[in-house]
Order: C-alpha cells, then sequence, then structure tokens
C-alpha cells in the first residue's frame, strides 16, 4: 500500500473536482444544463478515486467495495450528451425517453453483480 506522488495528485485532482462540482451546482444551479455539468465533475471525482483506490490497494483488501465505483466511466458519454442537449435547447424538464442513455451502466452493474455472486 504505497502512496507516493502520482496518487497525490491523482487524489489533489479529485478534491479539485468535488470542490468544482459543488461550486457549479450551488453557483449556476439556474441553467438546468449546468445540473449535468455539475454531475459530470462529481463523476470524474469519483473516476480519480477510484483510480487511486486501485493503486494503493483497497480492492486487494476489500474486494466487495470495488462493484460500487466500477463501471462509471460509462456515465461520461450520456451526462456530456445531455449537458449540450439542455444546453442547446435551454429545457427545463427531463424527459422519460432521456433515461435510456442510462441503460448501458444499467446492463454493466447487473452484469458484473451477477459475475460477482459467482466468483464469490
Amino acid at each position: 500500500m504505497t502512496f507516493d506522488l502520482v496518487n497525490t495528485l491523482m487524489l489533489l485532482g479529485a478534491a479539485q473536482g468535488l470542490f468544482l462540482a459543488a461550486f457549479i451546482f450551488h453557483k449556476h444551479g439556474r441553467l438546468f444544463a449546468n445540473r449535468f455539468l455539475a454531475a459530470l465533475m462529481f463523476l470524474y471525482f469519483l473516476i480519480l478515486l477510484n483510480l487511486v483506490f486501485w493503486e494503493i490497494g483497497v480492492y486487494t483488501r476489500y474486494p466487495h467495495s470495488r462493484f460500487v465505483l466500477d463501471g462509471l466511466p460509462f456515465l461520461i458519454g450520456p451526462l456530456h450528451y445531455l449537458y449540450a442537449r439542455h444546453l442547446i435547447r435551454s429545457s427545463k424538464k427531463f424527459q422519460t425517453v432521456e433515461w435510456l442513455h442510462f441503460l448501458p451502466v444499467v446492463i454493466y452493474k447487473l452484469y458484473t453483480l451477477s459475475d460477482f455472486r459467482i466468483r464469490v
């Protein structure tokens, strides 16, 4: 379990992503598209945190905790698309059809959950 310079820099980048997400959501929450931008910044925070956990060996010690943050990069595409779409269209509603963009994440989580249960 080593915590070197690269892990420190990733952790600092993750902290900046968390503060930026909180700032965007708090200050610029009036525009509906900025909620997706804040969610993207929070997602980048979680991805960097996942990388730090992987590097320092948290998942080898606690293998069940890997499932929580696994598969988050699948959310980057849909959140970028929804941010651009709501920025251009300036709609204040989240349509039910837009939930379909998150279907690959759900499928991946269900697949890894079933694979995880078989291994344990």
